[in-house]
């Protein structure tokens, strides 16, 4: 019996569907391994130190209205960042001379 195109293109007609399948199923098995990682989930876990750092300078940004990650201000007592410049000059507008009461 001799075979034709045809009876050729029939026994593969489901073989690129077959290849695709196992390609994804081998790409959400790598995916799964990266993201289940102790290197993946410690950088960008709920514990992640990326966010940490993040969110510690957006705190601090946003209290202070200057940059930095200090977080161990004593509430408003003594020197405040905001307020006191190293230079000693104040970061805000005040008067020459103080209003008359």
């Amino acid at each position: 019996m001799q075979r034709t195109k045809s009876d050729l293109r029939k026994k593969q007609a489901g073989q690129s569907t077959v290849e695709y399948i196992l390609l994804l199923s081998v790409l959400v098995t790598l995916g799964m391994t990266i993201f289940r990682s102790q290197p993946f989930l410690k950088l960008f876990g709920p514990n992640s130190q990326v966010f940490d750092i993040l969110r510690r300078k957006v705190e601090y940004s946003y209290r202070h209205g200057v940059d930095g990650v200090n977080l161990n201000v004593n509430g408003y007592a003594g020197a405040h960042d905001t307020y006191d410049l190293e230079s000693g000059e104040k970061r805000f507008f005040t008067p020459i001379k103080t209003y008359p009461d």
